[in-house]
């Protein structure tokens, strides 16, 4: 039976969702917090216990319309698991049909099969992988890069480098807008300028004496947003970035430091493992496009 949950069925959300997606613990308490007030996961139940659950959220794609990130998770040790997940998937596909959402992507953990068959057999097509990594190592050594915090005049040259940096991997995933500074109406503008001051205190400009040659992000626990100035690429600037920027991490006494990765840049994730990071869960995301 699929109904909405109750306080009793939190840690086995929790552990459902952990079976798809990398939760820290940092993540798992704000789940919790948000379990116990109110959400948009629907469990399917059997004599009081959790099998599996389904979710959703939903945003306005510039090219693609109304579009939607599904999650379902079944309980690895479900024997009518296939039958499960249909049920679920019923549910929220005619959810999906109610909210006219055009664009639908499902991403499962690559460890369980089951999902890409699962997807494929409902029209879903293959779209792109993705790692999740931990920080394993020790502290990093310091390099000859000088760093300070971003400022408002930053905007422009920050996300030119930016935009173009990562156009290669959105063009070669089919990830569109490919150039993430190509809405450069006032509206986008202003709201980038507003993103970007509130987070001033987490995003870092690094320098070789007077020329700015990359940034990265720390998000809570997150590296994020980590690029070297295109023109300066494969000069091992990326590298002492890295390298300064978990120091920093470190510096901030965070309990974890994580980072993601798209399969595609196998030299980023060289890098990564390279200096200390290690895979902890690597998702497989595919894709449906829904006909008007």
């Amino acid at each position: 039976m699929i109904t909405n949950h109750q306080s009793q069925d939190i840690e086995s959300i929790i552990q459902l969702m952990n079976l798809q997606w990398t939760l820290s613990e940092l993540d798992n308490q704000r789940k919790r917090e948000e379990l116990s007030k109110d959400s948009n996961i629907r469990i399917y139940s059997e004599n009081d216990t959790v099998l599996g659950l389904w979710t959703h959220t939903t945003w306005d794609h510039p090219f693609w319309g109304k579009a939607a990130h599904l999650t379902i998770s079944v309980g690895k040790d479900a024997l009518n698991l296939e039958s499960i997940a249909d049920v679920l998937y019923q549910e929220a596909q005619a959810k999906l049909s109610d909210e006219s959402v055009q664009f639908i992507m499902a991403g499962y953990d690559e460890t369980s099969p089951f999902y890409e068959s699962f997807y494929s057999d409902k029209g879903y097509t293959p779209w792109y992988g993705y790692s999740s990594l931990i920080y394993t190592g020790q502290r990093q050594p310091d390099n000859h890069l000088t760093m300070r915090l971003y400022r408002e005049e930053d905007f422009a040259d920050y996300y030119e480098a930016l935009g173009e940096c990562f156009t290669p991997m959105r063009q070669a995933m089919d990830i569109p807008p490919f150039n993430v500074f190509s809405d450069r109406t006032e509206e986008r503008i202003i709201k980038l300028k507003e993103e970007m001051n509130k987070n001033k205190d987490n995003i870092f400009m690094f320098f070789k004496r007077d020329t700015w040659v990359g940034s990265s992000l720390i998000n809570q626990e997150d590296i994020d947003d980590l690029f070297v100035v295109p023109s300066l690429m494969n000069k091992g600037y990326g590298k002492l970035i890295l390298q300064s920027t978990v120091n920093l991490c470190l510096d901030r006494n965070l309990e974890n430091i994580y980072l993601g990765v798209v399969h595609w840049n196998v030299k980023a994730q060289n890098l990564y493992l390279k200096t200390g990071f290690k895979t902890i869960k690597s998702i497989k995301y595919m894709r449906r496009f829904i006909s008007e």
